[in-house]
């Protein structure tokens, strides 16, 4: 479309903390193209106990990033918007005109 009516449409990518690495790395292979890609995190929750809803505690001692990763899960795409918000994004492309 981009191309097709001369225009600059967006592509704009939520991820969670476990997927923005690698979208990131992927997406350079587009930097030539005539296309703006952004991406932004989604929010990370704590996960909960069912029985008493209290964080699963943190582990003691060595911080090992896999382990750190298991105590928090990302809240879907019902988080869009206010993960748009809260990156800039949203404010970015209203000052744009998208």
């Amino acid at each position: 479309m981009n191309k097709a009516y001369n225009v600059d449409i967006p592509l704009a990518l939520m991820n969670s903390f476990h997927t923005d690495k690698p979208t990131r790395k992927l997406i350079q292979k587009y930097n030539k193209n005539r296309i703006s890609i952004y991406t932004f995190k989604q929010s990370r929750l704590p996960r909960l106990y069912k029985d008493t809803l209290r964080p699963l505690p943190k582990p003691i001692g060595k911080k090992d990033k896999e382990e750190d990763m298991k105590h928090w899960y990302p809240p879907g795409s019902g988080d869009v918007f206010r993960s748009l918000l809260r990156s800039g994004l949203a404010e970015q492309f209203l000052k744009a005109g998208k």
